[in-house]
């Protein structure tokens, strides 16, 4: 006697729904809604549509970040649901790492004191590079009595003699597009 199996149909699992969140320059976060019928779903990510990369599999709804990505790069995410053996419609966004902020490139060049007398001179330096908003320069003048110090938007500066001696001068960068200063 030959028995048979009757297998039941399963109900095909529905979208597994994803958004972004956030990125940094290396990662994105990405929630998952997990789709009905849906007992486990994969994700995968790359530059390409449909992504290769694998980065895991979930069992619930979930926010999770994906990392190690390059910055300043738009990938692809996307959900693929299980149900059993069954598998369901994949869901695909796109998400965007974000930029590096850098750090305006220090002054160069900067020249000694011009007009030099009992009072006073001027120094000067070439302004800084890597700039994306308005620069204001810093610098501060080291000598014998003490230290003199101004910031300013130009790219020389008088400045009054205290006192005889060996003058030492640095000068920085801030970038007001960045927030960040160069080095000296």
């Amino acid at each position: 006697n030959i028995g048979s199996v009757t297998t039941a149909n399963l109900p095909t699992p529905g979208y597994t729904t994803l958004s972004v969140n956030s990125s940094t320059t290396s990662s994105i976060n990405i929630t998952a809604s997990m789709g009905s019928n849906t007992t486990i779903y994969y994700i995968y990510y790359g530059t390409s549509n449909p992504p290769g990369n694998y980065w895991g599999s979930y069992s619930s709804s979930t926010t999770f970040n994906i990392t190690g990505l390059n910055s300043s790069t738009t990938y692809y995410i996307q959900s693929q649901p299980y149900n059993s053996t069954v598998s369901g419609p994949t869901y695909t966004v796109t998400g965007t790492t974000a930029t590096p902020v850098v750090a305006p490139n220090p002054p160069t060049n900067l020249r000694a004191f011009d007009n030099l007398s009992p009072t006073g001179g001027t120094f000067y330096w070439d302004a800084s590079t890597g700039v994306t908003g308005t620069a204001t320069y810093y610098y501060t003048v080291y000598y014998s009595s003490g230290t003199y110090y101004t910031s300013g938007s130009t790219t020389g500066l008088s400045v009054p003699v205290y006192a005889a001696g060996t003058f030492y001068i640095q000068v920085y960068a801030y970038d007001s597009g960045t927030g960040l200063y160069s080095s000296t």
